[in-house]
């Protein structure tokens, strides 16, 4: 397995760096920890531009009501208040682009950051036994949002949003917000090759804002999903 200090910035590896980061995370409102410089610059670059260039996105129509995703018109049918989220999620990727470097760190990417040596890292940045993963590329672009939900379900630990989107903006909206339990809130931007980790068993509230008409043509990618708790072990009597 390739080990984390071989994509990761050196410094969010140092032995202060990661008890500050587990006292944060600990004491942060939302139970959320930022990580800005996150990879090594060409890994991040690469990755980058995989999602913007060699990646094939399908769009996605998601209702409270409905486990399933629906067609578009149903969605925009559906009160206001029952939809969930709209933004496109990764189907492929591009078949001229298949052997491309770009596509080699993604899959290596996809590889890696749920094996021992992430993990280890995550655990030690956070202060939490953890057991694999899952993650979605996702993209999103003008009038895309997602409504306010939480992440406490099965055995989702640590959430994660990793932010890939070189020229993006705050004035572009689709920020990460919190709502924490002063009923307050705590926004967090989609900084490029930045990292947002929090506590998915806190319950919560969480959302993001809608990308507004400032952002044009420009898109939103992420890599979003979840690091996992151990299973429960169980004894037959």
């Amino acid at each position: 397995m390739v080990a984390p200090e071989s994509w990761l910035q050196s410094q969010h590896l140092t032995p202060e760096r990661l008890e500050g980061y587990r006292a944060q995370y600990r004491e942060h409102p939302a139970g959320a920890l930022v990580l800005r410089d996150f990879f090594q610059p060409e890994v991040a670059m690469s990755l980058a531009r995989f999602l913007a260039e060699e990646a094939l996105f399908d769009m996605r129509y998601k209702l409270t009501t409905h486990d399933d995703y629906v067609p578009e018109d149903a969605w925009y049918a559906a009160p206001p208040g029952d939809r969930f989220y709209v933004m496109s999620m990764m189907a492929g990727v591009r078949p001229e682009c298949r052997l491309s470097r770009n596509v080699m760190t993604f899959l290596r990417f996809r590889s890696e950051f749920f094996g021992a040596p992430f993990l280890r890292f995550f655990e030690q940045a956070c202060g939490v036994t953890l057991d694999g993963g899952d993650l979605s590329p996702r993209v999103m672009a003008r009038s895309h949002f997602v409504s306010p939900h939480i992440d406490d379900f099965d055995r989702r630990h640590v959430a994660f949003a990793l932010y890939l989107s070189p020229d993006w903006r705050p004035e572009y909206g689709g920020a990460l917000h919190f709502v924490t339990r002063d009923g307050g809130t705590v926004r967090m931007e989609a900084e490029y090759n930045s990292i947002v980790l929090f506590d998915a068993t806190r319950a919560t509230l969480h959302y993001v804002s809608e990308v507004l008409p400032e952002a044009g043509t420009h898109r939103r990618f992420s890599v979003g999903g979840w690091l996992y708790a151990p299973r429960a072990v169980s004894f037959a009597p």
